[in-house]
């Protein structure tokens, strides 16, 4: 009896400390676990700024994490370089109940470099903490405060901070001397929510509570494109040990150019004489500009080195024409003075890369991470990826397309929009014939011509060892049971941005024999294999990034000891999200040509547009499987 009186008393005195606020799971309401795997119950920032080129930046987060997909919600990580310390962090772990679990000790905190895989050196480094729970759910409670002379770059406020996590209370203060600077503010995606805003001259704070958390859906818009955010941009600012100061992208442009540009482009002489001989004779720039960058592919690897002006400065191009490597901006410069001395004009241009974002046009401030080169002649624009061995001349792909850009010049920044591809140049066209025999073994060779889009769809294969081929095309074959790669064979066309694939393929008991009987599916190479899934209350608008185009045909020869018993001739589908149609021409008895028409547009639509585009696919996947009937004569 002692013992269970003493165990009681125990847990008592325990709830007693436990009780304070925002630690237990059952003070968080059920609305705000619902769909979440961690949830945000506290995130307080507060950024005060004593001049525009020192700021001390802290933070108090409480993070609740209900299962292993919420834990990097919990990962601690600051960062610092040269001319930024952490000061401060200070972190407590407490289970379900509010109890606590332990604290973390400062030898607990890793201090490393933030060199990546891919990277040779960098002044970055990272303060880093990971919790390896025992059990579900934890919280962790920490403080970090950092101070920095880097004040190119605010902290953003995201109240909404991913996919499947809630948050309780975010917090977001800013103090500044109103008399030395100013801050423009900038209020993204607010629309449908309530946030509260207290600023006044010199301090700017934000509020928000109870936000539910966003379920991924598909076909929506990237994430940052739609959850609210709060950006800053100060008029004057300091980027390791640079000041700066600009009011419009024709000042921030000149700022770029004159600070972190100019002077880097100097080549050694017989680096110049090369290039001078490579475009000897060569009037159209368009060509001698192919030469050189095939000479930079042909010379360069690219490898990421974060260090000079806070990463943003490149690698003097003599030094890149000596190491032979450089991270893309380092590349860009390269090329750009390789470029110069072939006399052909370009311009270092800095985009948003991966993600679909543009450089917001609005908001005059440091932005995008990558680095592209702009070439502009009288016919067209050619933009050039600077940081691939592979990629032809002049193509963009979905890393870098159809998005506004920051063009710096020495006369200043311009906001240029990235090439868009129209659904007309993302085509696939393929040609090719299959035979059934008797048995419903098929055997079969398709050729494929890929452009626009869909050529980074198949390009990426043209350097994979061969297992790796031979995985791609199954893949690409899924509809295809027992299915043999027999011979394969691509090649890129780097003049048109084409690519060109041949493949030999096998498959037994393709056609399903019943008696006498034989079914086929007419559409053996491709078959729409995706429908998106059944959504119900959809919440998010639907994006369709890049229309294209899908063109068949496919010559079928059919075993001479069958006929065919039914046969569809045509099908068509048409919506506002594009159009289908298929073809079926008889030649003989023995023979068809099945032809095949695929459109989807590019295009944004409201949340209840979803169902019916869902229908659209599905529709598409049910004709794709439209099969004839043989029967044994």
């Amino acid at each position: 009896m002692k013992k269970i009186y003493f165990s009681v008393l125990l847990f008592a005195i325990q709830w007693l400390h436990a009780q304070e606020p925002n630690h237990q799971l059952s003070s968080i309401p059920d609305a705000l676990r619902t769909n979440a795997n961690a949830i945000i119950v506290l995130d307080d920032n507060q950024i005060i700024l004593e001049n525009p080129y020192k700021m001390t930046v802290t933070k108090h987060k409480i993070i609740t994490v209900l299962n292993k997909n919420g834990n990097n919600y919990a990962h601690i990580n600051v960062g610092y370089d040269n001319h930024s310390s952490v000061k401060s962090i200070k972190a407590t772990i407490y289970n379900a109940f509010g109890f606590e679990i332990k604290k973390i000790k400062s030898s607990e905190i890793n201090d490393y470099s933030a060199t990546s895989g891919n990277s040779l050196y960098t002044d970055d480094r990272i303060k880093n903490y990971e919790y390896l729970p025992l059990n579900y759910p934890y919280t962790i409670d920490y403080t970090s405060v950092e101070e920095s002379e880097n004040t190119a770059f605010y902290p953003r406020w995201y109240p909404i901070q991913g996919y499947y996590v809630s948050t309780i209370d975010s917090h977001f203060t800013v103090k500044y001397p109103a008399d030395q600077f100013k801050i423009n503010v900038s209020e993204k995606y607010f629309s449908g929510y309530s946030f509260s805003n207290t600023s006044a001259k010199g301090y700017i704070e934000y509020r928000a509570n109870k936000l539910n958390a966003i379920v991924r859906e598909p076909y929506s818009p990237d994430f940052t494109n739609f959850a609210p955010q709060v950006l800053l941009a100060p008029s004057k600012f300091n980027l390791s040990g640079v000041h700066g100061e600009a009011n419009n992208w024709q000042e921030f442009g000149t700022w770029m150019y004159n600070n972190l540009l100019l002077g880097r482009d100097q080549l050694s002489i017989q680096t110049k004489a090369e290039i001078k001989k490579l475009v000897s004779g060569i009037d159209d720039p368009i060509e001698r500009a192919r030469k050189v960058y095939a000479y930079m592919q042909n010379k360069t690897h690219y490898i990421s080195v974060q260090i000079g002006v806070g990463g943003w400065k490149p690698i003097a191009a003599d030094e890149v024409d000596r190491m032979k490597y450089g991270d893309c901006k380092a590349l860009v410069n390269y090329t750009q003075a390789l470029l110069k001395e072939a006399d052909v004009n370009t311009y270092y241009t800095v985009v948003h890369a991966d993600d679909k974002k543009d450089i917001d046009k609005d908001f005059i401030a440091m932005q995008g991470n990558h680095a592209i080169l702009f070439l502009p002649t009288k016919k067209d624009t050619v933009w050039l990826e600077c940081t691939t061995q592979a990629k032809p001349f002049g193509y963009m792909g979905t890393f870098t397309n159809d998005r506004d850009v920051l063009v710096v010049k020495p006369e200043g920044g311009e906001i240029v929009h990235t090439k868009v591809y129209a659904f007309l140049e993302n085509y696939q066209n393929s040609v090719g014939n299959y035979r059934i025999d008797e048995n419903g073994n098929l055997k079969g060779v398709l050729n494929m011509e890929s452009s626009g889009i869909q050529f980074e769809n198949h390009f990426q294969i043209s350097n994979e060892p061969h297992d790796e081929i031979v995985k791609f095309y199954k893949s690409y074959f899924e509809k295809i049971n027992n299915l043999t790669i027999v011979n394969f064979d691509n090649q890129t066309n780097t003049l048109n941005n084409k690519f060109n694939e041949s493949v030999t393929i096998e498959a037994s008991n393709y056609a399903q024999k019943s008696g006498d009987r034989m079914l086929l599916t007419l559409n053996a190479f491709s078959q729409n294999t995706s429908v998106p899934k059944r959504i119900i209350n959809r919440q998010l608008p639907v994006e369709i990034q890049n229309g294209y185009i899908d063109r068949d045909s496919i010559t079928i020869n059919l075993p001479k000891n069958y006929k065919i018993e039914s046969l569809t001739n045509s099908e068509k589908i048409s919506s506002e999200f594009g159009t289908y149609s298929i073809e079926v021409i008889k030649l003989n008895d023995n023979t068809l040509i099945y032809k095949r028409n695929l459109r989807v547009y590019q295009g944004n639509y409201p949340k209840e547009a979803y169902e019916a585009f869902r229908k659209f696919k599905k529709d598409i996947l049910s004709k794709d499987q439209t099969k004839t009937i043989l029967i044994k004569l």
